[in-house]
């Protein structure tokens, strides 16, 4: 069988049913729903935490510790039932290295982002600095495998780039991990290879530039369904800050029939902050971020979008946005996550303050695939987790940031943050798990149980008249298969129901394009990009 793990995060976003209702906690999920992680202690606090959802329901994460002043990071796993799995790394958690610095100036080895490889191995980067001293910041990474130990082919590195350097976001492509990297000169990709070396075929020596003015950062990547890379980014254009997508060549060279001139801008006429993207499987791209003082009381929106598969908008691309005032002072300026179910609609989360308490309640809304509030989620399409506060200064449960939300193969709803236990600065991570309409939602189960030819894009053509597909499929059961367009437009359902071990399409005649294949049964779930070229 052939998986492309780099779709994974796409499929386990992608699987909540149509028929939403308000959630409940679910109560197999840690205690009665809420499940704690790592937590602060007499040595170290916690500062921020970044999640990613694996294939089997569990949790990598890392965190920021603080000690001593020095900023250091821990990595740990919360297993599918929402219990902290402490045979991972040292007594559930993998403390990394300061390898860079001194030993009376220890480097700040600062995670940034986490994501599971086509291996299981969990892939960390961030930023290694020093407090003090001639060390210049520079990405790190290092791959730990599943039981939380270094893996010995690719331990901790720091990758020197000769000028101060910051890492934000990798994701996995083939066999390579593409990292976003910032400078004082601009952004781009980093290719690093499998044992962690810099592979010089990528870009310029392994580094591409991502022309998207002198000040910008990386803040999501994802694939797109062609298996092109999509950099989500925050840049400075004609003196505004602007969300931009643009999309980058497997060879590392932006893609300037992308959007305008290369850039797809979400929000194209105001002063805008991007927080969120992804690819819904039928290749539409969905986005979340705030809005720059763009009302006149000057204060923040949150705004969530979707582009079309070509990084167009307007009519065809069916873009929307949806401000917070429905939910007095939501906005993205700090947290907030961002999932996409099968059927287009998006689920967003962010912390509101409550000024009964004067503490910040966990906000999740659903917004169908017109970019409305749902009614029937929550209350007017919005459901509250309130912190729980108790008598004098030391609330029970204070929601301190909210930077994760998911749905996990099982079909639960998940968010994550940190969660403050006291204003002593008292931090814990949490994971709470919700059922949507009383039951876990249909999703996909493990791969193991189907298979189908390949993953990876099938190239169909040239070829002036025929433009079959064949995809086979071994799950022994009824399938669905559904062919989207580059829009995202419902083409064809060469299989609706019926018993095949083989998915046939016949492309329209005449074009050459891209399509999305999307194949579920009850046990399985593909998604299969299609290129015809005539």
């Amino acid at each position: 069988m052939i998986v492309v793990r780099a779709l994974a995060l796409l499929l386990l976003v992608s699987s909540l049913t149509a028929q939403a209702q308000s959630p409940t906690l679910d109560p197999e999920y840690g205690q009665d729903g809420f499940a704690r992680g790592l937590a602060a202690s007499p040595l170290f606090n916690l500062e921020s935490v970044r999640f990613v959802t694996r294939p089997d329901g569990s949790v990598y994460y890392t965190t920021i510790t603080w000690e001593s002043a020095i900023s250091k990071s821990r990595v740990g796993l919360q297993d599918a039932d929402g219990e902290g799995v402490l045979t991972f790394g040292t007594d559930g958690a993998y403390g990394l290295p300061a390898l860079a610095g001194t030993p009376t100036t220890p480097s700040s080895e600062t995670a940034s982002d986490i994501i599971e490889d086509s291996r299981g191995h969990a892939v960390i980067v961030g930023t290694s600095t020093a407090p003090v001293g001639d060390v210049v910041p520079a990405p790190f990474m290092l791959r730990l495998r599943p039981d939380g130990t270094p893996d010995p082919r690719f331990p901790y590195r720091r990758i020197e780039m000769g000028v101060p350097a910051y890492a934000s976001k990798v994701i996995q492509v083939g066999g390579r991990y593409l990292v976003g990297i910032s400078t004082a000169t601009g952004c781009g990709l980093l290719a690093v290879g499998p044992t962690g070396e810099i592979q010089s075929d990528y870009g310029v020596d392994g580094y591409a530039v991502l022309p998207v003015g002198s000040s910008c950062g990386t803040t999501a990547l994802d694939l797109d369904a062609s298996g092109r890379v999509l950099v989500g980014l925050n840049a400075l254009l004609d003196g505004e800050r602007r969300a931009v997508v643009v999309r980058v060549s497997r060879t590392g060279r932006i893609d300037q029939r992308y959007g305008t001139d290369g850039m797809y801008l979400p929000v194209p006429d105001l002063p805008t902050v991007l927080k969120s993207l992804v690819v819904a499987e039928n290749g539409r791209i969905h986005t979340a971020g705030y809005t720059i003082g763009d009302q006149p009381d000057k204060a923040d929106r949150g705004f969530v979008t979707r582009g079309a598969m070509n990084g167009r908008a307007g009519t065809e691309g069916s873009l929307w946005r949806w401000f917070s005032e429905p939910l007095g002072s939501l906005s993205f300026t700090s947290d907030g996550g961002l999932a996409v179910s099968a059927d287009g609609a998006s689920y967003v989360s962010t912390l509101v303050l409550n000024e009964a308490t004067g503490l910040r309640d966990l906000t999740i809304a659903r917004l169908d695939r017109f970019g409305r509030l749902d009614a029937t989620f929550g209350t007017g399409g919005v459901y509250t987790e309130p912190s729980i506060p108790t008598p004098g200064d030391s609330p029970e449960r204070a929601f301190y940031s909210n930077s994760f939300l998911d749905i996990t193969p099982a079909g639960r709803l998940l968010v994550g943050g940190m969660y403050r236990t006291t204003f002593s600065y008292d931090n814990s991570v949490y994971l709470i798990g919700y059922q949507v309409d009383g039951t876990p939602q249909t999703s996909a189960l493990a791969r193991s149980e189907a298979t189908v030819t390949s993953s990876a894009a099938i190239r169909v053509g040239p070829n002036p008249t025929r433009g079959e597909v064949r995809i086979r499929v071994q799950t022994g059961e009824s399938v669905t298969a559904r062919v989207f367009d580059a829009l995202g437009r419902l083409v064809a359902t060469p299989a609706d129901g019926t018993l095949a071990e083989e998915v046939v399409w016949t492309a329209p005649a005449g074009a050459s394009g891209v399509y999305v294949v999307v194949i579920d049964s009850g046990k399985f779930h593909e998604v299969v990009p299609v290129t015809v070229a005539r």
